[in-house]
């Protein structure tokens, strides 16, 4: 396994927060089986800290473990039999102290006052000014909302709070899904192609991918963690299982959606036509977008409350089980001859799987090097599609200049109809008509003909970006990258 740290945008903001003068307190969150506490942990500077990882007990015993825990780590006492405002005001009246509370809805569950006790206390802690921090850390997505929205806990009359900038109850650090590149800076030691694959292979959980790649290859290290389902971890059904209670039309949706993203009805179809009953799917995607398991995709042409959006399913691993794995059934831990599984039900799928979640690198692509490929960072990215068009990938940049991506899918070298094929599909949108600068990108797994990379050369508005361009990051494009071969 890698080392989980923050992704960049979630430790700058963290960062941020704690940089504050006076008390701050926010809420870091994660999507559904992905850890946040040790990837915090990392990132937090020197300062005392208190760390309490909810047992999980009742509310006497959970307050029992928590006083304990104030004593071990701060060396303060709280005498008698205090309840948790109480001994909260001890600790954050002991100093200057970031005091952070892991999985807090398990506390919550067993006291329905627990939110106002917290409230209460760092509502104190505000008015005193100390410079201390309270963190609240879930596996869940959605706790940040529920607590400092409306009527939050954590907010204080004006007049209770000292003079200064106007600061919210409770800010939210969502832990971004980690990109092909942040694996690299947690440890991963592929590169170019390589990594891009192994991302599309192993996701967005750094425990999930091999500490030591495998020379042979991400096909080899995949091969490797499927023949033995333990070494992965908790699998995406035993997930689903443990976070909803009737998981099977969620199971559906996610097999519906293992292959790419499709829109509600067109997912309503698909989940319909397995199901002997019927029923509306707003509910069900909303609660697996909830649970982070699954992204909702709007194009930037959009209008605002326009209802055009297409789901997706997060994580490029958990795409890959419900698509190949799943449909195995017990043939995962029971067929004699994995090999011929493997080469049968498995490997033929993983080319079209690395194409279907290259709309995810392209667009974390541009966001984090279209400055250093093409002279200006983004104003927005995203999804572009409508009626004669439909772009994978498209971006606004701070100099004007507008990009629109077009994935070749096929298993042969991508040539000069790919980029005819875009500039029809161009001449179409909108978006970004009428500006000078309208960059065609045009990504391929397996390489550009001559005559594509000839005209490439002649026109600077035409990029080309292969496996290893992506990969690689900020390299330069059209290099001659070795073709996808899996």
């Amino acid at each position: 396994m890698l080392t989980a740290i923050l992704p960049p945008d979630s430790r700058h903001r963290t960062a941020e927060l704690l940089a504050r003068t006076g008390p701050v307190s926010f809420v870091v969150e994660s999507r559904a089986g992905e850890e946040a506490l040790g990837p915090l942990l990392d990132a937090l500077d020197t300062r005392r800290r208190l760390v309490f990882r909810a047992p999980g007990l009742t509310d006497l015993e959970n307050l029992a473990a928590f006083r304990r825990t104030v004593e071990e780590a701060l060396g303060v006492a709280v005498e008698g039999a205090p309840d948790w405002t109480e001994v909260l005001d001890a600790v954050l009246d002991s100093g200057p102290v970031i005091v952070i509370l892991d999985r807090p809805r398990l506390l919550a569950q067993a006291n329905r006052q627990f939110w106002r006790a917290v409230g209460q206390s760092w509502i104190r802690a505000r008015g005193g000014g100390v410079r201390s921090a309270l963190i609240m850390v879930d596996d869940r997505l959605g706790l940040g909302d529920a607590l400092g929205g409306r009527g939050s806990p954590f907010s204080a009359p004006a007049d209770d709070l000292r003079p200064g900038p106007p600061v919210p109850p409770l800010d939210v650090v969502r832990v971004s899904p980690r990109t092909p590149w942040d694996m690299a800076e947690a440890g991963a030691r592929w590169d170019g192609g390589d990594l891009l694959r192994a991302w599309a292979f192993f996701g967005t959980n750094p425990l999930r991918w091999p500490a030591a790649p495998d020379a042979r290859g991400p096909e080899a290290a995949l091969r490797a963690l499927t023949a033995d389902p333990h070494r992965a971890g908790e699998s995406p059904v035993r997930l689903l299982e443990r976070l909803v209670q009737t998981p099977h039309r969620y199971a559906s949706m996610l097999r519906a959606l293992s292959r790419g993203a499709l829109p509600r009805r067109a997912l309503s179809r698909a989940v319909d036509r397995s199901s002997t009953t019927r029923s509306a799917s707003g509910p069900y995607l909303k609660r697996l977008e909830e649970l982070g398991l699954v992204s909702v995709e709007r194009p930037l042409d959009a209008p605002a409350g326009a209802r055009r959006s297409r789901y997706r399913i997060t994580d490029p691993y958990e795409a890959l089980w419900w698509s190949c794995m799943h449909p195995l059934g017990a043939r995962v831990v029971t067929e004699p001859d994995w090999d011929r599984l493997w080469a049968d039900h498995i490997r033929p799928h993983l080319y079209g799987h690395v194409v279907s979640v290259l709309p995810i690198v392209i667009r974390a692509f541009l966001w984090r090097f279209a400055k250093a490929r093409f002279g200006a960072p983004p104003r927005e990215v995203g999804p572009l599609w409508g009626e004669g068009y439909d772009f994978p990938a498209a971006a606004t940049l701070r100099s004007g200049a507008v990009c629109y991506a077009h994935i070749h899918g096929g298993r042969s070298k991508a040539g000069i109809a790919e980029l005819r094929t875009l500039e029809a599909q161009m001449s179409e949108v909108r978006y970004g008509f009428g500006r000078q600068a309208r960059l065609r990108l045009i990504i391929a797994l397996t390489g550009f003909d001559d005559e594509l990379r000839r005209e490439a050369a002649r026109n600077g508005l035409i990029r080309l970006l292969g496996p290893e361009e992506l990969g690689g990051g900020s390299g330069q494009a059209g290099s001659g990258a070795a073709p996808f071969t899996g």
